[in-house]
């Protein structure tokens, strides 16, 4: 069971990935509804992380925030730094919604998790994030900074 569990999340992962968001919400139910009924969390948090992430760019925003939200409490109850990755999107979402200060505190969480874990996969979604937001706000010396970071990280 935990082979198909895997093997459903990482299908439905590729599928975001390749913009197929339809096809990842599809692979990603079956992960989510097979991971809860064979009892594995951390699986049902990564799908439902990834499922959230699909929501978000559907414009889905209260299941995103559902199943974000969801990712996030079961890794907390895991002990896990992984849920640095729902609190990137979580970030997103209330950027989106407008809401700066929600915002401000799933990053700087997320931010804290990748340092604890030296996860630099998840310092640069937050560095391009950040790049995004100095060129909106017209902070040039910010955006430059930011992007020093982010080529520091690229090695």
């Amino acid at each position: 069971m935990l082979q198909i569990i895997r093997i459903r999340t990482n299908r439905g992962s590729r599928a975001i990935e390749e913009g197929n968001y339809q096809e990842g919400l599809a692979e990603l139910d079956l992960a989510v509804d097979l991971a809860e009924r064979s009892g594995y969390q951390s699986f049902a948090a990564l799908a439902l992380s990834n499922r959230g992430e699909a929501h978000l760019k559907l414009g889905r925003v209260d299941e995103a925030a559902r199943d974000l939200e969801s990712a996030v409490a079961r890794y907390v109850v895991l002990g896990s730094r992984l849920r640095a990755y729902p609190l990137v999107h979580l970030g997103d979402l209330h950027r989106i919604r407008g809401e700066r200060a929600q915002a401000r505190a799933a990053y700087d969480e997320a931010l804290r998790l990748a340092d604890e874990a030296d996860d630099l996969d998840t310092a640069d979604r937050l560095l391009a994030r950040a790049v995004d937001a100095a060129r909106r706000a017209g902070r040039h010396d910010l955006e430059s900074r930011c992007l020093s970071f982010r080529g520091i990280i690229a090695g």
